[in-house]
């Protein structure tokens, strides 16, 4: 076997012969040195191992067809109750969305609405009450209270 090495090298001495004879040098064997380089050239491309198989590309799957999504059971007030006992709303909302025909996806809008609101207005309580007691007892550090296992830790630390 040969090398690619072996073969640039023989083609670059068949070309320098080539463009020997065209420039009209070469000697009285320019000829026959070109006839044996170019067997040589031929000999050694031949001897070369084949190209790597560059792999031919997998034709796609077909694609599967999309699973049906789960379609809603119950009539819509049904749906509504499961929905209010999930997020845990209460009676008068579920009421006033059912009078209003509200359709579940609105309603679960509207309950994600006001428990965001809840959450709000507990931070901002927290934080008054907070400000409150930092005036009222200012010789008080304002230390955020931490949970009763982590309470009674702490006490038995002190205490040891």
């Amino acid at each position: 076997m040969s090398s690619a090495r072996e073969l640039a090298a023989a083609e670059a001495r068949l070309a320098e012969t080539e463009s020997l004879i065209a420039e009209g040098l070469g000697g009285p064997y320019a000829e026959q040195n070109l006839a044996t380089h170019r067997k040589r050239v031929a000999r050694l491309q031949a001897e070369m191992p084949p190209p790597a198989p560059t792999g031919a590309v997998a034709p796609m799957p077909a694609p599967k067809p999309a699973a049906a999504a789960p379609q809603p059971t119950g009539t819509r007030e049904q749906r509504l109750r499961r929905l209010a006992k999930a997020m845990g709303d209460d009676e008068a909302t579920l009421a006033a969305a059912i009078r209003a025909g509200t359709t579940p996806d609105e309603f679960a809008l509207i309950l994600t609405d006001q428990k965001i609101a809840r959450q709000k207005a507990a931070a901002e309580a927290t934080e008054i009450e907070a400000t409150a007691l930092r005036i009222a007892l200012p010789e008080v550090p304002s230390v955020p209270k931490a949970a009763p296992e982590v309470e009674a830790i702490a006490k038995r630390i002190a205490q040891a």
